[in-house]
């Protein structure tokens, strides 16, 4: 019985959300949204925006890693995210917060829209990122990933040894073990 409680109390949590029509749990903030002009794509998966007020915000796609340079289909990742949504007005919903120190210190962390085509998801369809499994919040990516894969999209023609998660290839380069707790099933990958 007690196993079954926390997921009673989750499946209760996600009731409630969805009962207040909006994903969030009665009496939670809402999260801030920004619209800006996209000036800058650093890679597939961060953009830097021009916000009305001319301020700029640096923005990292949530829950998907794309290729780091020098791992195969990085350029096409970041020349499809540019060909999107460079010099084009998006909508960001905002999801989390980089800490104040560590890698990219400040970026915002979000679901980027194109009007209503949520970028995020359409870079995992197309073969050109991961679902980031240490920071997914969306499980549908898991399946999004798996038919790319399936269907040899994007990085997934790449030659199955070159078919390394960019969490993986960032530990490596940096001496640091490429562990990580896998949320997506990945049986045709070697760990």
């Amino acid at each position: 019985m007690p196993r079954t409680l926390p997921s009673l109390l989750l499946l209760a949590a996600l009731l409630a959300a969805s009962a207040c029509g909006n994903g969030r749990l009665p009496g939670e903030q809402a999260r801030p949204e920004y619209q800006g002009r996209v000036i800058r794509v650093l890679d597939g998966d961060t953009l830097d925006l021009e916000l009305p007020d001319r301020s700029r915000l640096r923005v990292r796609l949530a829950g998907i890693d794309a290729p780091e340079r020098g791992q195969p289909f990085s350029k096409v990742a970041t020349d499809q995210l540019s060909q999107w949504v460079l010099e084009r007005e998006v909508r960001v919903s905002w999801v989390d917060q980089q800490p104040a120190r560590g890698r990219a210190p400040g970026r915002v962390i979000g679901d980027v829209w194109l009007g209503e085509r949520l970028l995020n998801r359409e870079l995992v369809e197309q073969g050109l990122a991961w679902a980031y499994d240490a920071f997914l919040r969306d499980p549908s990516l898991c399946a999004v990933e798996q038919r790319a894969r399936e269907e040899r999209r994007g990085l997934w023609r790449a030659p199955q040894a070159q078919w390394i998660p960019p969490w993986v290839h960032r530990a490596r380069a940096a001496g640091r073990p490429d562990d990580w707790v896998a949320i997506c099933p990945r049986a045709d990958l070697d760990r």
